[in-house]
């Protein structure tokens, strides 16, 4: 399991920190994890994804998908910037303070 889907991560990690963000090394595993819960692929596909970032050029992360359950659509791209993943950073730092994170 990764570190970060374990209980009490996040926490963790901001105990160890000031300003209420989690180390730069995170951000792109963070990102990844959104990606995994939010992206779709087909409207009755409930299955997760598993996603890893194939390269890094000019502040863009291109992140590989790809599901198990659907041969015919084995692996697509998205594209994340450097400034969206700091977004999805702050909104899981945000929700692990509130208790309503996995983190």
């Amino acid at each position: 399991m990764p570190f970060l889907r374990r209980n009490g991560s996040a926490q963790h990690l901001l105990g160890c920190r000031e300003g209420h963000t989690l180390p730069r090394r995170f951000h792109l595993d963070v990102a990844l994890g959104h990606l995994e819960e939010v992206e779709r692929h087909g409207r009755s596909c409930r299955h997760r994804l598993h996603t890893y970032r194939t390269e890094y050029v000019r502040g863009v992360h291109r992140i590989a998908l790809h599901c198990d359950a659907h041969a015919w659509m084995a692996t697509w791209t998205r594209e994340v910037t450097v400034a969206e993943a700091a977004s999805i950073v702050r909104a899981y730092v945000d929700a692990a303070l509130s208790g309503n994170g996995p983190g």
